[in-house]
């Protein structure tokens, strides 16, 4: 939130959704806040009950999704924010860590993302769904 703040970035929070939410305008700024997130080595204190799994163990990932979406879960949002078009252009920035205990266990997951829509035009429907890890 910090990086979007000193970007001017205004967001709200959408206690119901789970989510921060912003302005179409500020798409190019909230990409760069992410990137800029994205780049930052990821790193927990050596005193915490849990750490970080490895990089090469999928500790630490990023996910980028694009593509036409006529999916029920975008209907969905689109019923609660009518800023969002029910058949919308997705492009979508994930990163992901996991976390484990001091024995290797696995923990937990947590997630940052950066999901933008935008209305979907005869272009971005012809346009290839991508999933890149």
């Amino acid at each position: 939130m910090r990086a979007l703040r000193e970007r001017g970035v205004a967001v709200e929070e959408d206690r119901q959704q789970w989510f921060w939410r912003g302005f179409g305008r500020d798409a190019r700024a909230a990409v760069e806040a992410f990137v800029n997130c994205a780049t930052e080595v990821a790193e927990t204190d050596a005193s915490d009950e849990e750490r970080l799994a490895g990089r090469l163990d999928g500790g630490d990932l990023l996910l980028f999704e694009s593509g036409p979406e006529h999916s029920e879960s975008t209907r969905r949002l689109a019923a609660f924010d009518d800023t969002i078009a029910a058949d919308a252009f997705t492009l979508s920035f994930t990163r992901q860590f996991s976390f484990e205990d001091h024995e290797g266990e696995y923990l937990c997951m947590e997630r940052l993302g950066l999901n933008i829509w935008t209305p979907l035009d005869a272009e971005l429907a012809a346009a290839h769904r991508e999933t890149i890890w």
